[in-house]
């Protein structure tokens, strides 16, 4: 379970200019940051140690070691090599074999494996807003939600870029960490 970080952004300025923001941020939720910066699809695969695995069959260094996890060495004690793990798998797990292909090919394409490691490189934060409530008020939205660990610090610099610098808006962005009880500013 995560530490919980409370958001609340503030964007003020012109009426159309809003609305133009709202209808941007707008997704599965009222803020949604795939409007902003886009997960490709194929990386919401799912993170843990059958990608591994799956992702070991194709990459020396990651089969090293997964190798010397011990429910490997118990599962698989004369796997020796990457392809000695295909051709096993391919017998036992063709799932795997197919969740490591799709895996080393958004390493390849991404540079990373997962939606995991991407979205925590490209949102700073594993998960989306969540919690989202909208408040509209005059020529101004206000919204709250929560993300997981921290505020989503490349989200909050790419709506700062679009509301400054192609909207003449103003954004006010504060955090709230659960354990920290104290608001920080992310963008003032």
């Amino acid at each position: 379970m995560p530490n919980w970080t409370s958001n609340t952004v503030t964007i003020s300025g012109g009426k159309f200019s809003v609305r133009k923001v709202r209808k941007i941020l707008k997704g599965e939720s009222d803020f949604d940051f795939n409007q902003l910066i886009p997960m490709a699809e194929t990386l919401g695969i799912e993170c843990g140690s059958r990608t591994d695995l799956g992702l070991a069959c194709f990459d020396q260094s990651l089969f090293e070691k997964v190798r010397s996890y011990p429910w490997f060495v118990a599962e698989y004690p004369n796997v020796e090599a990457p392809k000695q793990l295909l051709d096993t798998l391919k017998e036992t797990r063709p799932e795997t074999v197919e969740l490591g292909r799709q895996a080393a090919a958004n390493v390849r394409d991404y540079g990373v494996p997962t939606w995991y490691e991407w979205r925590n490189e490209h949102w700073g934060t594993k998960w989306n807003a969540c919690e989202v409530k909208l408040e509209a008020h005059g020529a101004g939205l206000t919204y709250r939600f929560d993300t997981a660990w921290s505020a989503p610090y490349p989200i909050a610099w790419q709506l700062h870029a679009i509301c400054t610098e192609l909207l003449g808006l103003s954004i006010e962005w504060t955090a709230e960490d659960e354990d920290v009880l104290e608001a920080y500013d992310v963008l003032q």
